[in-house]
């Protein structure tokens, strides 16, 4: 069967040497699952925040389909709020 599969952020370091893109094609036998998709790739358990299957949250156990959709995001973290503009007091 084969999955697309779409890497975020800095996931995008993982992916194969010379693929040009976000987004790869996988073939895997029946039974496969996102760990499994993730482990072929080469991407660390602990890097993996979130994984998409067809614009639906799941777990890394969830059982891929021929022509599914996966997509894994690193955590997020960092940014900040806008600053506002100091208060003058009245006085």
């Amino acid at each position: 069967m084969r999955v697309s599969v779409k890497l975020h952020g800095i996931l995008r370091d993982y992916r194969p040497a010379g693929m040009k893109g976000d987004v790869m094609a996988l073939d895997f036998d029946s039974g496969a699952t996102v760990l499994g998709a993730i482990e072929r790739i080469g991407i660390p358990r602990k890097v993996i925040h979130a994984a998409f299957l067809n614009d639906e949250q799941v777990g890394l156990d969830a059982a891929l389909k021929d022509g599914d959709f996966l997509r894994l995001f690193p955590p997020v973290v960092g940014g900040s709020a806008p600053r506002l503009p100091a208060q003058r007091g009245s006085g």
